[in-house]
């Protein structure tokens, strides 16, 4: 008899309970408009980082002035070139191939590399030795 009783309250509990746990309707017009914003926004801050990130972040990870400098790369094959490189003053000639790198020769001091101080990797302005 209790049982009756409490019948007609489990029934209006489980109807409100229903009715709570049904998650109201979502406009998908509105979450595809966020996102898309979402996605531009992360865009713009992509290109203003690779704009501009770019150099900073290469100033801080450079080495000191006079360390290490690349004064010529000289590419044979894909996966194969020559450097000529300058640490603290000194010429290096170095092969760089599957194997890794090889110190080739040492550039004596009065030794003339035929690449002037200023030519940097990439620099169309630099003249060609001969090869």
């Amino acid at each position: 008899m209790m049982f009756r009783a409490l019948l007609p309250q489990a029934a209006h509990l489980a109807r409100t309970t229903l009715a709570e746990a049904v998650p109201a309707p979502v406009d998908v017009g509105q979450a595809a408009w966020r996102l898309l914003l979402i996605l531009l926004v992360l865009v713009a801050v992509l290109v203003v980082v690779a704009r501009y990130g770019r150099p900073w972040l290469a100033r801080l990870s450079r080495t000191p002035p006079g360390e290490l400098q690349v004064r010529a790369v000289c590419p044979l094959e894909p996966r194969r070139a020559l450097y000529l490189v300058r640490l603290r003053g000194r010429d290096y000639l170095i092969a760089s191939s599957e194997a890794g790198l090889s110190l080739l020769r040492e550039l004596e001091a009065g030794e003339d590399s035929g690449v002037p101080d200023n030519a940097a990797r990439g620099n169309p302005a630099a003249p060609e030795g001969d090869a």
